[in-house]
């Protein structure tokens, strides 16, 4: 089967994460605390998004605690601020560069300030609602180390799989977002160790850059995610 393959934009994602990680126990304190409250409650094996969002914690070693209190806050017995999460849009590189850019914030007007701001320094724009996101597909993005056979993948597709992309010895699997905790639970039953897993937005159609604009795309991209209320980045370059 055939399909966008992101991983070498994944492990590049994760990299500037690390470099980040002073602050990405914050973000992902605040998006647990989100998934709780939109979610549905503070119980993980119920509500889907908490527990993408403890997953995605426990993968950075976040302390126990510091999940515990988080999932308090959402579930406000915690106290706190309140907040709330929102997504904007974006284009670039005369209209070829759709972004999506999701936000936790307790102030949605200094969200929008602030992620505005940065677009404008890098050469960017905001986008009106629909401008970018009718490019993307919501997906649960699965990375294992093994290669996936037929009949592992027949198996997958039953319990939600849409796609899959063999490359560097691994293999990337597209879910559908509702389904993406059931492929993750027959991972687990074979055995196979997730090498990255997240509800991402997969472009339909990647964009090809050149070498020069893929620097360009990189720094929009590192610059977002160093401005304040920003979770996660997304781009439609293949």
């Amino acid at each position: 089967m055939s399909g966008h393959s992101k991983w070498s934009n994944i492990q590049a994602t994760k990299g500037v994460a690390d470099k980040r990680r002073a602050i990405i126990f914050t973000k992902y304190a605040r998006l647990i605390t989100v998934a709780t409250k939109e979610g549905g409650g503070s119980d993980a094996t119920k509500n889907f998004k908490l527990r993408v969002a403890v997953e995605k914690a426990r993968s950075v070693n976040m302390p126990k605690e510091n999940i515990e209190r988080a999932i308090a806050k959402g579930a406000g017995t915690g106290g706190g601020e309140e907040l709330e999460s929102a997504m904007y849009e974006a284009l670039a590189l005369g209209g070829r560069l759709a972004l999506l850019i999701e936000c936790v914030t307790d102030n949605k007007n200094r969200s929008v300030g602030n992620v505005k701001t940065t677009l404008t320094k890098q050469g960017a724009a905001m986008g009106a609602s629909g401008s970018a996101a009718w490019m993307f597909d919501r997906r649960g993005v699965i990375r294992v180390a093994e290669k996936i056979s037929e009949e592992q993948q027949l198996q997958l597709i039953d319990d939600g799989a849409v796609d899959f992309v063999e490359e560097d010895g691994g293999t990337t699997i597209y879910a559908a977002p509702e389904k993406f905790w059931s492929v993750m639970q027959r991972l687990s039953e074979w055995g196979m160790a997730t090498q990255y897993s997240e509800l991402d937005w997969v472009p339909k159609n990647p964009e090809q850059f050149n070498e020069q604009e893929q620097n360009t795309i990189q720094r929009i991209v590192e610059a977002l995610e160093n401005t304040e209320d920003v979770e996660s980045v997304y781009t439609n370059a293949a």
